[in-house]
C-alpha cells in the first residue's frame, strides 16, 4: 500500500473530489485506519506534511452529519496513531510555527469538536448517539494529549477556552462507565497542564476545579489513572493556592502514601509532587506529620541502585524538606538505621 502510492490516494481522496462523497470518505477512512496500524504507514504519513495537513481538511466534514462522524471517529484514531511519537507530524496536523496562518484555525477545529461532542455528554443524548460521541471523544481526546506534548503546540493548545471542557469530562463521566475516555481525559490534563502555569491558559484559570475533581481519581483502582493524576498534581502543586486545595482535599497525604507504591512510575510521580510541596512550609509540616520523610528514605533505599533520575528526585524532596522545616532531625535519622 505505501509503496504502490495507495495512501498517498486515499488521504487524497478524502480531502479532494471526493470530499462530498460521505460514504467514499467513510469507506477510505476505514481503509487508512487499518493501515495506520502499520509501522511502514505510520512513517509514511509522518513523512509528509501534506498528506497530514489534507487528512485535517477532512474533520470539517459535515455533510452527512452520521457518515461524517463516523469517518472523523477513523481520521482522529489515524491522527492519535501518527502524533503519538512524531514532533514533525505534530507540528503538520496542529501547526508548528507563529507563520502558518491556518494554526490557530485548526485548534479551533478540534476545540468545536470537542465542545460539541463533550456538550452531548452533558445534556444526556441516549443510545447510539452518545456511543458516537464516545467514540469520537476518545479518539479526540487522545490527539489532544499527543499535540500537548509538543513545545511548540502545547501552549497553543493550553490558550484555548475549548480546553475547559476536559475539566468538564472529568466532572460527568466514571471510570466504570467509560475509563479509557476518561483515562484519556487525564492524559490530555496532565501534559496541558505543564504549558499552565500562567494566568492565559485554561486550565490554570479552572484549576482549583480542576484538583477537586482530580483528588478522587488518586483513590481509584487503577495503576495508569493514578499515575496520570499524580503527574498532573506535579505541574499543578507549582501554584501555592492550588497547593491549599489539594490540602482541603486531603491530596497532599495521598501523595505521601504514594510514596510506597509499588510501581516505580508511581512513586517517582509522587516524589515530584513532594518537591514542589516541601518547598512550602504550610505543605512541609503536612508531609512531615504523614511520615513523609521516611517514607522518602524508605523510597531512596529501595531505588538507589536501580533509577538513578528518581533517585534524584527523592532526595531533591529530601532536601527541600530539611530546609523548609524546622523539624528534630534525630526522628529523621532515626529512620535511616
Amino acid at each position: 500500500f505505501v509503496s504502490c502510492g495507495a495512501v498517498r490516494e486515499l488521504v487524497g481522496m478524502m480531502s479532494g473530489v471526493m470530499r462530498e462523497e460521505s460514504e467514499v470518505v467513510l469507506n477510505a477512512s476505514r481503509v487508512l485506519a487499518k493501515l495506520s496500524l502499520t509501522k511502514e504507514c505510520l512513517e509514511d504519513l509522518a513523512s509528509s506534511p501534506s498528506m497530514l495537513r489534507q487528512l485535517t481538511l477532512v474533520l470539517s466534514l459535515r455533510t452527512n452529519p452520521d457518515a461524517a462522524d463516523a469517518a472523523l471517529v477513523r481520521v482522529l484514531f489515524v491522527l492519535g496513531n501518527v502524533t503519538a511519537g512524531s514532533e514533525q507530524a505534530r507540528a503538520a496536523v496542529a501547526g508548528g510555527n507563529a507563520e502558518d496562518e491556518s494554526e490557530g484555525s485548526r485548534v479551533e477545529v478540534l476545540g468545536s469538536m470537542l465542545h460539541e461532542h463533550v456538550g452531548r455528554l452533558e445534556r444526556g443524548v441516549p443510545g447510539d448517539a452518545r456511543a458516537i460521541s464516545v467514540d469520537l471523544l476518545i479518539k479526540l481526546v487522545r490527539l489532544l494529549a499527543h499535540l500537548a506534548i509538543s513545545p511548540a503546540i502545547g501552549p497553543l493548545l493550553a490558550e484555548s477556552p475549548y480546553m475547559s471542557h476536559l475539566v468538564v469530562l472529568l466532572e460527568t463521566v466514571t471510570m466504570e462507565e467509560e475509563e479509557e475516555l476518561l483515562l484519556n481525559a487525564i492524559s490530555a490534563i496532565t501534559n496541558l497542564s505543564f504549558h499552565s502555569n500562567h494566568p492565559r491558559a485554561t486550565l490554570w484559570q479552572h484549576r482549583f476545579a480542576l484538583a477537586e475533581a482530580l483528588a478522587g481519581m488518586l483513590f481509584v483502582d487503577n495503576q495508569e489513572a493514578v499515575l496520570e493524576c499524580a503527574r498532573a498534581f506535579g505541574n499543578l502543586s507549582r501554584d501555592p493556592a492550588t497547593r491549599a486545595v489539594m490540602h482541603s482535599t486531603r491530596v497532599d497525604e495521598a501523595v505521601v502514601l504514594l510514596l510506597d507504591h509499588s510501581s516505580y512510575a508511581v512513586m517517582a510521580a509522587a516524589a515530584g509532587v513532594i518537591v514542589n510541596l516541601a518547598g512550602d512550609p504550610s505543605c512541609a509540616v503536612v508531609v512531615m506529620e504523614a511520615e513523609g520523610a521516611l517514607l522518602l528514605l524508605d523510597a531512596l533505599g529501595r531505588v538507589a541502585q536501580g533509577d538513578h533520575e528518581l533517585a534524584c528526585t527523592v532526595c531533591h524532596a529530601i532536601y527541600n524538606l530539611c530546609v523548609t522545616v524546622e523539624w528534630g532531625m534525630e526522628e529523621v535519622s532515626a529512620g535511616m538505621m
